[in-house]
């Protein structure tokens, strides 16, 4: 019996040591791990979830790398639809998959979030950074001169480990850990940024990456809220790119949680204009009713592809409008060509841009589909009672309703009244702003007299055919009106007139837009270069 046990606690104990990414499953579970580990990362789920089968095997490539570094930091996992898990998800305010959050200390009471890359090699930068020490040591000259090479960075200079200057300077460091790293060094000889004795005091530098200002010195007092506030500051970019470093995912997150327009300049890091147009995209940021995004599309090519902006159109600027969705697009060749393209937008000399797949030759099911083309006809400019759906391809919920939807159609086939009508939004720009789509699947329903409506209900057949019999208004209407696809041979589909990520309504997230590609948490984003969070998200 003995040998039996001792047998099974080795096969046990093997599956664990197997196990790169823990398993989270319960409340019991959870505190065990947290009592276990005092650096964990929770990631939180749905197993529907897109955004979660593309995050999985960076998560499980992190974890072993982790381990292989010999480094006790934990990645974990947590089904959020569990039923055992749920009051878990909900206690640390999970609203959209995936959602990652970090427990420090052993603390199973506060989660603080991830705000880090989704791809192994970030995560595993990210949480070193997070869960390390606050300032790493410079003891040579040598470790000095790697550690400001890339990057933005902060140095602090002191005369020894238990002066009250560098104790200030190590507490604003751990509030910093996501905007800059910093690093320290006792000995002013091997820091050639003190030569000329500017270090015979306590001295922090602030190296900015991009900035032609080069070094920062902090001149105030050495107490850690002046040196954490300076830090910010003088950290801060002047100009917003879209990826995922630290610096720059905190501003994008800012940025999408605005409703101000954003500029993007989309132009090559090998670009013989890149200083100049860069220049001007600083001083557009000026603007205080502007948010501007500086884009190299080869490290970005989402964000490209999103604005059906061609290789060969950069360098472009494209302003995206918050209030209705609409977006401006001009090809520009150097600095000045940004300010022209601003003075024609304010004088109302662009027109929007509308991305529009092509009408469908066959459109005769039970459900039109529409695209940004035919919206005015299929929709707004039908007559009728249209009930329509926005998904995504990738939308689980939306797969879900799919057959459902289906149905429905098939129910109000015959009915001249009612049209059922679906687009992807991802592929389409909705050319009216009374249509706002947050998330997928949306529903609207726009009345035969021209309102637009939510709806509120349930996603069964039912309850889609009672609000559609209940909402409808029967009015006077053309029984020979076919939308535009739909077979009919004196219809000319070239004359015809004529943007998001499973179980419940898939959100663009807080910064998670549609330029990124994980959580397509920003709409903009490539896979690789997102902030976190927007992801856009499943949502709950």
């Amino acid at each position: 019996m003995l040998r039996r046990l001792l047998l099974l606690a080795m096969l046990f104990g093997a599956a664990v040591a197997v196990e790169k990414v823990v398993t989270i499953t319960g409340e019991e579970s959870f505190k065990q791990v947290m009592k276990d580990f005092p650096s964990v990362v929770v990631e939180f789920y749905a197993p529907w979830c897109g955004h979660c089968k593309k995050l999985a095997p960076e998560f499980e490539k992190a974890a072993g790398m982790l381990r292989t570094m010999g480094e006790n930091i934990v990645l974990a996992k947590c089904d959020a639809t569990d039923d055992k898990n749920k009051d878990l998800a909900k206690k640390f305010g999970v609203k959209g998959y995936p959602t990652l959050k970090v427990f420090k200390g052993h603390d199973h009471e506060t989660a603080l979030d991830y705000n880090g890359p989704r791809e192994a090699g970030g995560i595993v930068d990210y949480v070193l950074n997070l869960f390390g020490p606050p300032s790493g040591r410079l003891d040579t000259k040598r470790d000095v001169e790697k550690f400001l090479t890339a990057s933005t960075k902060a140095i602090g200079v002191f005369s020894d480990e238990n002066s009250s200057d560098f104790k200030a300077f190590e507490a604003a460091a751990d509030l910093l850990r996501e905007e800059v790293k910093c690093g320290h060094s006792f000995d002013a000889s091997n820091v050639e940024l003190c030569e000329g004795g500017k270090c015979e005091k306590s001295k922090i530098f602030v190296k900015v990456e991009e900035d032609e200002e080069g070094i920062k010195e902090y001149e105030g007092e050495m107490r850690t809220e002046d040196i954490r506030k300076w830090a910010v500051k003088a950290v801060a970019p002047k100009l917003v790119e879209l990826g995922s470093s630290p610096r720059h995912t905190k501003a994008l997150k800012t940025i999408f949680g605005s409703d101000l327009p954003r500029l993007f300049g989309f132009v090559d890091a090998d670009s013989k204009n890149l200083k100049e147009i860069r220049a001007a995209l600083i001083e557009a940021n000026n603007d205080e009713n502007l948010n501007v995004i500086f884009v190299d599309p080869k490290t970005n090519p989402k964000a490209l592809s999103y604005f059906s902006i061609e290789k060969d159109a950069v360098p472009s600027v494209v302003l995206h409008r918050q209030s209705d969705g609409k977006k401006f697009i001009s090809s520009i060749t150097g600095g000045k060509d940004v300010k022209k393209f601003l003075e024609q937008y304010e004088a109302g000399e662009i027109d929007p841009f509308i991305k529009s797949e092509e009408i469908p030759e066959n459109n005769d099911g039970a459900v039109k589909v529409v695209v940004g083309k035919s919206f005015d006809d299929v929709v707004v400019g039908s007559g009728k009672n249209v009930m329509i759906e926005f998904y995504a391809p990738w939308c689980g919920h939306c797969k879900k309703l799919e057959p459902i939807y289906e149905e429905v159609g098939e129910h109000f086939k015959d009915d001249p009244t009612v049209i059922i009508a679906k687009m992807d939004n991802t592929a389409n720009d909705i050319p009216d702003s009374r249509f706002q789509v947050k998330g997928f699947p949306t529903l609207k329903f726009f009345t035969a007299q021209g309102e637009v409506k939510d709806y509120p209900g349930k996603r069964t057949k039912e309850a889609l055919i009672e609000f559609i019999d209940k909402e409808k208004i029967i009015m006077e209407v053309d029984v020979d009106y076919k939308p535009p696809g739909e077979d009919d041979e004196d219809h000319d589909a070239e004359s015809a007139s004529g943007y998001l990520d499973e179980d419940e309504d898939e959100e663009y997230g807080e910064g998670d837009e549609v330029y990124m590609e994980e959580d397509e948490e920003d709409e903009y984003l490539d896979e690789d270069d997102e902030p976190a969070a927007k992801d856009e998200k499943d949502e709950l």
